[in-house]
């Protein structure tokens, strides 16, 4: 008996000590810090892991470090400038730019840095790779003679080959460079992209078809990622003549809904990469005086405030954030100060040790009756 009372309190001290520590976390983590460059940060597919691109050598590298922001170390290996890392499906590969500002290659290493090797021999400038669900093909963008274009290269089959004519023409004052990756549907069947406008995503299907426009809003629409559940992201961008800032919506492309509004009034630009489990948000800013990598814990009290407005950030020796309550809504968390969580917690504690003295008296006493039933 004395045993399940140790366990009430211990269950009862844990649940004290689980809410100080929640609120201890902080809602946002700078996970580098460096007078380089740190950009372009892409989650590993177990969120374990974070790979960003860094010159800190010199160049531009591919780099990799915990999800903690620490064991930060370089990946790629070469004299070449290598760009905007992606993580194969399965974690084992990584994807990435390389070359100048007049030829750029698609290449793929080893995720411990072994095996380089290339992908593309077009002689031109292909960037911004994204891998399909699979794992056996690349989509990338192509630049040549002033026009962009999206492409696909298969790593066990064909090789590459345009799917898009002229999506971005310079002669058309389009934006000729790419800004982020294609984003690959689960079923591996399309690509979401930004139109050379970047006023528009659209919806292309991989082996043929008609390309499909999929907002249609005034502002500026890019950026597209798909979601955990299916659903398609995009970043809209607003400015108006005494701020900016951007909103993220969600698209069910299987029916028939209006889009959801997910995020509004956020304080960066974007590209967003959203964890594995959506729980943490990366993103580079240069809000610290210098582009870094950032980490928004949007489970964390505060998480999604965060977003909205420039704070005081925490280093990232704290560790990383675990993730929220399950069922909690984004930015649905209320932010409470430490002294209430203190009182509670002290109340719990009190409430215990009084529990536990009124329990250990009863057994006491009913151990005395049974020694006098049996004398």
């Amino acid at each position: 008996m004395v045993l399940g009372l140790t366990l009430v309190v211990s269950a009862l001290v844990t649940s004290a000590g689980v809410a100080i520590a929640q609120q201890q976390r902080s809602p946002l983590l700078r996970l580098t810090e460096d007078p380089a460059h740190d950009v372009r940060p892409a989650w590993s597919p177990d969120g374990r892991q974070v790979a960003f691109q860094s010159h800190r050598t010199g160049s531009y590298q591919i780099w990799v470090m915990d999800a903690e922001g620490i064991g930060a170390h370089r990946v790629s290996q070469s004299n070449s400038d290598d760009r905007h890392p992606a993580w194969s499906p399965d974690g084992r590969l990584i994807a990435f730019d390389s070359g100048d500002r007049d030829v750029r290659e698609i290449w793929i290493v080893d995720a411990d840095g072994r095996n380089r090797r290339p992908v593309t021999a077009l002689g031109a400038l292909a960037s911004f790779p994204s891998w399909s669900a699979d794992g056996r093909r690349l989509a990338f963008y192509l630049f040549r003679d002033g026009v962009m274009d999206l492409w696909s290269v298969s790593l066990d089959g064909p090789g590459p080959r345009a799917l898009t004519s002229g999506l971005a023409d310079q002669r058309r004052g389009d934006c000729t460079f790419a800004c982020h990756t294609a984003a690959w549907s689960p079923d591996g069947t399309r690509l979401a992209y930004s139109g050379g406008d970047h006023r528009t995503v659209w919806s292309l299907p991989v082996d043929g078809g008609a390309a499909a426009q999929l907002t249609f809003g005034d502002e500026h629409a890019h950026f597209p990622w798909y979601l955990p559940d299916g659903r398609l992201a995009y970043v809209v961008e607003h400015i108006t003549s005494n701020e900016a800032w951007t909103d993220v919506w969600a698209l069910d492309l299987g029916g028939l809904r209006s889009p959801e509004l997910l995020f509004q009034k956020i304080r960066i630009q974007g590209p967003y990469e959203l964890s594995p489990d959506g729980e943490r948000l990366l993103f580079h800013s240069p809000r610290g005086g210098n582009f870094d990598i950032y980490l928004a814990d949007l489970g964390a009290p505060g998480g999604y405030e965060a977003l909205q407005r420039v704070q005081p950030l925490a280093s990232a020796d704290a560790g990383a954030a675990p993730a929220r309550t399950p069922g909690a809504a984004a930015g649905g968390t209320a932010e409470l100060s430490g002294l209430p969580l203190l009182l509670a917690a002290g109340a719990l504690l009190a409430a215990g040790a009084v529990l536990l003295a009124g329990l250990l008296a009863v057994a006491l006493v009913r151990s005395s009756r049974r020694r006098g039933q049996q004398s």
